[in-house]
């Protein structure tokens, strides 16, 4: 990790200290202050740390921003990959947030919208990082078809109509 995001992570706690809730909170809170999201969901291609100091980035990357304050704080954190739903509108997007171990339970953070993930957030998959959490992976060769999925997504309330 360089500098620039190690001092950051400083200003939360002591390195291995761990966080709590109101620390996790406003590591958050800093992390978007920092670095603004992008509408991009592809695959981040940039480390935290660069992220970091180009100041913008993916909810994948500010994820990764995150993770890496948890992890240099001593608080143990994972990706997590997904879909935000809207009911309104029917419809769902590819979007990552962060689980942070605190006070003996899992806290998941969405550092892109700034808020707990909730009922809008369907988690997919979870891991080290955005590779170790990729919901679909596939190797192809040379002239081989390509993959094409969709994604069906209800609120509960809709299923029980």
């Amino acid at each position: 990790m360089v500098e620039p995001l190690t001092t950051f992570a400083s200003y939360f706690g002591k390195p291995g200290a761990g966080l709590d809730q109101v620390g996790a909170h406003a590591l958050m809170r800093a992390v978007l202050d920092r670095v603004i999201p992008l509408e991009a969901t592809s695959a981040p291609t940039a480390s935290a740390a660069d992220t970091f100091v180009a100041g913008m980035g993916s909810s994948q990357d500010l994820a990764h921003v995150f993770i890496a304050c948890c992890r240099y704080l001593g608080a143990p954190a994972r990706y997590v990959s997904g879909y935000l739903f809207s009911a309104t509108d029917q419809q769902v997007a590819n979007h990552a947030w962060a689980d942070v171990w605190v006070e003996g339970e899992w806290l998941s953070v969405d550092i892109a919208r700034g808020q707990l993930a909730n009922g809008i957030h369907v988690r997919l998959a979870t891991g080290l990082d955005v590779r170790d959490a990729c919901p679909i992976a596939q190797v192809r060769q040379a002239g081989g078809a390509t993959t094409s999925f969709r994604v069906l997504v209800q609120s509960m309330e809709q299923m029980q109509q």
